[in-house]
């Protein structure tokens, strides 16, 4: 029995037979890019502008026929100049221009898919995250002498669009599905603004940035006014809740008029040493900063809290404003001793490090922008780096203990003794 025979028809026949047709010309570029193989970066080379000419070219035969071609229902009308953006280039092009027998403009299917914006504006907005400025994106982008088209206005405006998503992702994400053993709670500033941010950590060690306020200064009343709103979007507040505090008044204020009987507050250690070495000559702080590292890292609460006593009759000679500044709650940075929290999770949880870690990451994105215009800006630069910086994260050193310290917390509370944040 004899084989059909199966005419094997070469690639650019199929191309032919597809482009000829009034139906081919909707094919355009990703039919003819998947078939080629070819990624549509690589258009950004010579070659790439000289195959989209061909095919911009082949739709317009396909819809026109040949030049001076009769009987049509569209005619050729000249040529135009304008470009096509390919990953995160613009390129010059010439397009054919098409028109219906009644004076109407067609659109080429081929011009318009690569003309549209495509990934230029997420391109503009990764590369600011990572540090490239507006003035120097056009350079970086650009390297071929007929690139054009990349000026600092237009990526600003991407880079405004793209901001103003990240703030409204991060003002109104819902908090209902986060249950938060662990509240970090500091202030930034941001081009003359303070900004209060709140980041939570869960049972499971991840790190959640929870949403931000602006104030003058770190009151208690705009920090109540975020946590109202960290409430209205779901954030659970009835459960007890460790909040790690830099030593603000107006913070730790809040946080106990807001949570109430809920929450403990750990006074930032770091914080604490720098506010008793500001009040002593440089020629003690080595030894004070090591006697209170010492102190701190005692396991047992009795013998950090003798340590710290100790320090403080120390101090008295020397200055009293230093001896009362380590006295001024000082319970409050026993509180993880208190707990009986394992030295591994202790460290992470002693000091504010964890969210200023996230405001020097949002500090070096925000370095490249020259010209604060409105507060609307600083949120908007202060929301994307956050999230930003939120991918990122790793896990709370001594995750593995949250589930210690949330029964550290409900019983510590359940002391009759024990005096909480009310």
């Amino acid at each position: 029995m004899r084989k059909a025979h199966t005419k094997i028809i070469p690639e650019r026949e199929q191309y032919k037979l597809s482009l000829d047709t009034p139906a081919g010309a909707v094919f355009m570029a990703d039919q003819a890019m998947q078939d080629l193989g070819v990624r549509m970066e690589t258009l950004m080379t010579d070659a790439g502008v000289i195959i989209l000419t061909q095919l911009m070219e082949a739709e317009c035969k396909a819809r026109a026929g040949e030049r001076h071609a009769q009987g049509t229902p569209v005619d050729r009308w000249g040529s135009q100049k304008g470009y096509v953006i390919v990953g995160t280039h613009k390129r010059p092009v010439v397009h054919p221009r098409l028109r219906t027998k009644d004076g109407k403009e067609v659109p080429l299917e081929s011009y318009q898919r690569f003309h549209e914006q495509g990934a230029l504006p997420e391109s503009a907005f990764r590369m600011m995250l990572a540090g490239v400025s507006t003035r120097d994106y056009k350079g970086l982008v650009t390297k071929t002498a007929d690139a054009y088209g990349l000026d600092r206005s237009s990526i600003s405006r991407h880079i405004v669009e793209a901001t103003a998503k990240q703030l409204d992702e991060l003002c109104n994400r819902d908090l209902s599905d986060i249950v938060l053993d662990v509240i970090f709670a500091d202030g930034v500033h941001i081009a003359g603004a303070v900004l209060i941010a709140v980041q939570g950590v869960d049972r499971t060690g991840e790190k959640h940035i929870l949403g931000f306020r602006e104030g003058e200064t770190e009151n208690a009343d705009v920090c109540m006014e975020l946590f109202a709103d960290l409430e209205r979007r779901g954030l659970r507040v009835n459960h007890p809740i460790l909040a790690v505090l830099d030593g603000g008044k107006g913070l730790a204020a809040a946080v106990r008029r807001y949570f109430g009987k809920y929450a403990l507050i750990q006074r930032c250690t770091e914080h604490k040493t720098r506010n008793v070495l500001a009040q002593l000559p440089k020629r003690y702080h080595a030894e004070i900063r090591r006697k209170l590292r010492v102190a701190y890292a005692m396991n047992s609460e009795q013998d950090a809290r003798r340590e710290l006593k100790k320090i403080v009759l120390y101090l008295r000679p020397i200055n009293d404003y230093a001896a009362d500044s380590l006295e001024e709650g000082m319970e409050e940075t026993l509180t993880l001793h208190k707990l009986g929290v394992p030295m591994e999770l202790r460290r992470s949880l002693r000091t504010t490090n964890c969210i200023e870690s996230l405001f020097s990451r949002s500090r070096h994105i925000m370095r490249n922008v020259k010209r604060w215009r409105s507060s609307k800006q600083i949120h908007r630069w202060a929301a994307t780096t956050f999230l930003h910086a939120e991918k990122k994260f790793n896990k709370l050193q001594g995750y593995r203990h949250m589930p210690k310290l949330a029964e550290a917390l409900k019983q510590l509370m359940n002391k009759p003794s024990t005096t909480v944040a009310a």
